[in-house]
């Protein structure tokens, strides 16, 4: 083989190796194993330690309620929005600092991702922009947990809070090893019948 394309193999194998580097960092900062292991407030300090690398922002997070218990299943959700969130500051906000805070009022837990930047864009109306496919994403899921998105802006920075239910003690589902006896148990008695 000539070495024309000897290179283009080799370019080529180059941007493969690129591209599953790039892959593996997305599906950690989609999903880092911290919060699994040490809970939301955990992998939200993370993220915002790894925002203010990535983009130059200075984040701050701030847990106001360290004694919280949030389910595993919301935790992810709202740490995907916290993520979608703090993207959106760095791509549009021109903003020098950002801060993530994690809070609970009553039975709700509030996360907000807050900025310096130019604030949203404004509708012909005066009203701030309802934003794109990120904020209309996050609206859809939020809803689907029954909880609300609340937008504050100005010249000066935004706010975006969102609140979702958190569940009582006898709502949140038992794990797969509390599951399992009952799962055995069924099954014996499928087999005798």
């Amino acid at each position: 083989v000539d070495s024309g394309p000897a290179a283009r193999l080799g370019n080529g194998l180059g941007l493969m190796r690129e591209a599953l580097d790039e892959l593996h960092t997305l599906q950690f900062e989609l999903s880092p194993p911290l919060l699994y292991r040490e809970g939301l407030a955990a992998a939200l300090e993370w993220l915002a330690v790894h925002a203010t690398e990535r983009f130059g922002i200075a984040f701050s997070f701030q847990d106001a309620a360290p004694a919280m218990k949030v389910p595993q299943d919301l935790a992810i959700v709202l740490f995907q929005i916290a993520r979608e969130l703090v993207y959106n500051v760095a791509k549009h906000a021109a903003a020098r600092t950002g801060s993530i805070a994690l809070d609970r009022d009553g039975d709700r837990v509030v996360l907000s991702v807050a900025d310096d930047g130019k604030g949203f864009a404004r509708s012909p109306g005066g009203r701030p922009d309802r934003g794109g496919f990120g904020l209309f994403s996050i609206r859809e899921r939020v809803t689907l947990f029954g909880g609300e998105v609340s937008i504050a802006t100005t010249d000066a920075g935004s706010r975006v809070s969102v609140r979702m239910s958190l569940p009582q003690r006898d709502e949140i589902a038992p794990g797969p090893a509390a599951q399992a006896p009952g799962l055995l148990q069924a099954s014996h008695d499928a087999r005798r019948q």
